[in-house]
């Protein structure tokens, strides 16, 4: 594993069980990473709105639609339609935004990629939540990363 890929590197992280599985990027930290959350969908609409400059984006797929007060915007509000609001967001991200990063599934849902239709945008990573572990995720991305960096794109 290459380290020296997490050195500086900004990632937007959304996972609305932030503080339970946070462990899981305890190396990608330890190397110098720096994780910006949200933890609605909500949330992520309006930080990816604002910026998608990161080196990395990681997705959960069963998201809340908001938590906070009110209604959340209309786009937000349209992923309800989809089993999980997690969906609509990869969706929006990938068709509307098309960050200039890798992105990764880091979810509970079992075959996203064919469930969702997801391998159609070019996901970099599906990552089983169930069977990850910080240091089998930190390797994935360390990959991913450093792939990017040698200009080569890998399969997800």
């Amino acid at each position: 594993m290459d380290e020296s890929v997490f050195r500086d590197l900004r990632i937007f992280w959304v996972e609305d069980d932030y503080y339970a599985v946070r462990g899981l990027m305890e190396p990608v930290v330890k190397h110098g990473a720096v994780i910006e959350k949200a933890i609605s969908a909500t949330e992520a609409y309006r930080a990816l709105s604002r910026s998608a400059n990161y080196g990395l984006i990681i997705l959960d797929l069963i998201l809340p639609l908001s938590l906070e007060d009110g209604d959340p915007p209309p786009t937000v509000e349209a992923w309800d339609r989809y089993e999980f609001p997690g969906v609509g967001l990869v969706e929006w991200l990938m068709n509307q935004v098309h960050p200039p990063c890798p992105v990764v599934i880091l979810s509970i849902t079992r075959e996203p990629a064919s469930r969702y239709g997801l391998d159609r945008f070019g996901i970099a990573a599906f990552i089983d939540k169930v069977t990850a572990t910080p240091q089998s995720v930190a390797e994935k991305l360390s990959e991913i990363l450093a792939g990017r960096k040698g200009g080569a794109t890998l399969p997800g």
